[in-house]
């Protein structure tokens, strides 16, 4: 067809090169934007943690200022919509009545039956897991804005299963199992290389997405 000039080069041109070469923005929000709150933002994470390794735990005063200035804003800001919004209020009204109540129950009867630290490690783990949803919903977005359609389920499990090997690992330590950190170590460096391998064989490489599960 080419040489009977059927072929339209100007038409088909992007459609041969679309494959290779993604046009379309990426970027969640912008750039700059996410790599400073989405992506550089995990940096904080690691000063806290050499901080906090380096002296016995944070100070109580820098625990309570981050909790109410950086890690709940996002909170009260939901509460106050969902408890002033009239709309909104009775959109929720099943979740107020009965799954409010039921959980304030749960945490009672464990702190009361159990101890004050199973709550405590009940609430962590369901924090863990919902942090780990929260970023996994980040990993779609970023998909969705590449137009990538594949690979669902592997980017998935793999975000879930980056979140969850740090929490076993406390479990691990918390309940004296005597498993070493190597071995989760290893798993975690497994599962990271054949994730990569898989992502750059691919005929177009993500780099949001890889740089929000890199950090």
């Amino acid at each position: 067809k080419l040489l009977r000039g059927d072929v339209d080069l100007r038409t088909t041109a992007p459609r041969m090169s679309a494959a290779i070469v993604n046009t379309q923005p990426t970027w969640i929000i912008s750039r700059r934007d996410d790599l400073f709150f989405f992506i550089g933002s995990a940096l904080f994470g690691y000063a806290l943690i050499a901080w906090a390794s380096v002296r016995p735990g944070l100070p109580i005063m820098f625990l309570v200022l981050f909790a109410f200035l950086i890690d709940s804003p996002h909170v009260f800001s939901t509460l106050t919509r969902s408890l002033l919004d009239g709309a909104e209020r009775t959109r929720l009204r099943t979740i107020w009545l009965i799954g409010f109540p039921l959980c304030l129950a749960v945490i009672a009867v464990l702190v009361t039956m159990a101890s004050g630290i199973v709550a405590f490690v009940v609430i962590a783990s369901v924090s863990q897991y919902h942090v780990s949803k929260q970023h996994m919903g980040f990993v779609m977005l970023y998909k969705r804005k590449a137009q990538e359609k594949d690979d669902y389920k592997l980017d998935k499990y793999f975000t879930l299963s980056s979140f969850m090997l740090p929490l076993a690992y406390y479990y691990s330590e918390l309940f004296d199992l005597k498993i070493p950190l190597s071995l989760f170590l290893f798993i975690g460096v497994i599962l990271a290389i054949y994730y990569a391998w898989h992502q750059l064989r691919k005929p177009s490489v993500n780099v949001p997405k890889l740089l929000l599960l890199a950090a």
